[in-house]
């Protein structure tokens, strides 16, 4: 099981008790990923459609505990190039009842024309009902990618609208700054900071997967703090080496001029010890002739001076 099924499964584990809680989780689940069966004649129903059982499962149970309804569930399967995959669809066939569900949250006006688009915010009273509402917002629609190899936290809508009503719920409650990204027939709000897919987890009350993501990102860090020392020495070793190839061929243009014992006896003492160890670094060579690393550097610059007036 990955991360986001665990974490999926995790938040699903309990229904909230409290009556307003419970709405408020449904409410989030209605709002983001139901949809309205039109059957003609004035009827109409409610669908809920998932590839995760424990999505279609807790709606289920917020219908159950919040209006009493038993709704259909099935489980259908469906083959595509991939393989054979698994599909979860809840459905209210009571017109009556999905009348009842969506007037509770003001999504008909008074002539019982559908309303889709803004979050109203009065069903949530209490920041323990917003919690539950986000909760359910992960669990409904909602995808967290593996820590270990991204930072995203991603839900998915069926029109813009509503994607634009969650990113502007998010800006003003948790205060998490989220993204939008459309498509032709759907849309998505998207959390890419690590902090504050953190923060949105915590506030749900999955601290556990919260401190998995700072765990990850404290190792991606450490990790990359390691490659960044590793490139900074292979960057000072080829420099180093690179110095010491001028200086090899300086001394070798110097000794094919004939002129290597008219050095003085420093400059002289310097080229025998670079030499003598090629790939020495300067500090190595300083240590040798018992001097500093700058007298060794200037010694060095002299003979390169020397070879390139001959």
């Amino acid at each position: 099981m990955g991360f986001n099924e665990e974490l999926k499964s995790a938040l699903a584990r309990q229904v909230p008790e409290e009556m307003t809680e419970a709405t408020a989780a449904l409410y989030a689940m209605v709002f983001s990923s139901f949809s309205l069966s039109i059957r003609g004649f004035g009827r109409f129903g409610l669908k809920f459609e998932s590839s995760q059982s424990v999505s279609a499962t807790y709606a289920f149970r917020l219908i159950k505990s919040v209006f009493g309804y038993s709704p259909e569930l099935v489980k259908i399967r469906q083959k595509d190039n991939f393989g054979e995959k698994s599909r979860y669809i809840l459905s209210i066939e009571d017109s009556s009842q999905a009348m009842e569900i969506l007037h509770t949250f003001n999504m008909l006006d008074s002539e019982g024309t559908y309303i889709s688009g803004g979050i109203d915010t009065s069903i949530m009273t209490s920041a323990e009902d917003m919690r539950e509402f986000l909760k359910a917002m992960v669990i409904a629609c909602g995808y967290v990618y593996e820590p270990t190899k991204s930072f995203r936290l991603e839900f998915r809508f069926p029109n813009t609208a509503n994607a634009l009503s969650f990113i502007e719920l998010l800006r003003e409650t948790p205060g998490i700054e989220a993204h939008l990204w459309e498509a032709r027939r759907s849309a998505a709000v998207y959390i890419k900071r690590q902090e504050d897919i953190v923060s949105y987890l915590a506030f749900c009350g999955a601290g556990k997967f919260a401190l998995d993501i700072q765990d990850a990102a404290l190792i991606r860090e450490i990790r990359a703090g390691a490659q960044r020392a590793a490139n900074c020495d292979i960057a000072n070793t080829n420099k180093a080496l690179e110095a010491a190839r001028i200086q090899i061929e300086a001394i070798d243009t110097i000794t094919n001029a004939g002129r290597l014992a008219k050095l003085s006896e420093p400059l002289l003492a310097a080229a025998r010890l670079r030499t003598d160890n090629p790939e020495a670094p300067l500090s190595e060579l300083a240590q040798l002739a018992g001097i500093s690393r700058s007298t060794m550097d200037k010694r060095l610059r002299k003979i390169i001076k020397i070879a390139e007036e001959l």
